[in-house]
């Protein structure tokens, strides 16, 4: 047997369906990036959600309860007052609750997650994003509204830029009864 090289010349036909394999490997690997690639594609279309367009009235007053996404470790009620959502997060370990108030309004517009326009906060609008400004750390965020009912609101909430993981959420809650025994809200009627 001759040897090509280092190559013995007996063995190349199972070289060169090596090679042949590899690039099927590879041509294959491809493919399936590209099907991904499409996947991706498809549920990221199919995810642009559907939203519905409210009144600041019909939000103001109410208190509601998340139910979806759930914690054991703790609980998340929100109340919408007629400038600031009070959020209010009970610690079932620790036995503590916690309360934030945020500024919002509503608009009609794709909120940015630069701009808060302070103007509108307070005032009777009607449209299908909920845009809020944490003065804590100066960050403005928004949901859109998907259903809201006597009963239930469903959020859709993006990803903002930079969050870790970066994920898309939906956000259900339960409407509570105002008559329930509740502790003194702070900030007031607002």
């Amino acid at each position: 047997m001759k040897l090509m090289g280092k190559i013995n010349i007996k063995y190349l036909p199972l070289l060169m369906l090596k090679k042949q394999r590899h690039y099927n490997m590879k041509s294959a690997m491809r493919k399936l990036n590209i099907i991904c690639l499409l996947l991706m594609i498809a549920i990221r279309v199919c995810a642009q959600t559907d939203s519905v367009v409210i009144s600041k009235s019909q939000l103001c007053g109410t208190r509601w309860e998340q139910t979806f996404p759930s914690s054991k470790y703790s609980s998340d009620e929100i109340m919408f007052k007629d400038s600031v959502i009070v959020d209010d997060v009970y610690f079932r370990s620790m036995d503590e609750r916690v309360m934030n108030s945020f500024e919002y309004y509503i608009t009609d517009k794709l909120p940015s997650y630069s701009i808060f326009y302070r103007k509108y906060v307070g005032q009777e609008r009607t449209g299908c994003y909920i845009v809020e400004y944490n003065s804590k750390v100066k960050r403005v965020d928004y949901y859109i509204v998907v259903s809201l009912t006597e009963k239930e609101l469903v959020l859709y909430h993006r990803a903002t830029p930079g969050q870790i993981p970066n994920i898309d959420t939906y956000i259900r809650y339960r409407r509570i009864d105002e008559n329930k025994n509740y502790p003194d809200m702070p900030y007031g009627n607002n």
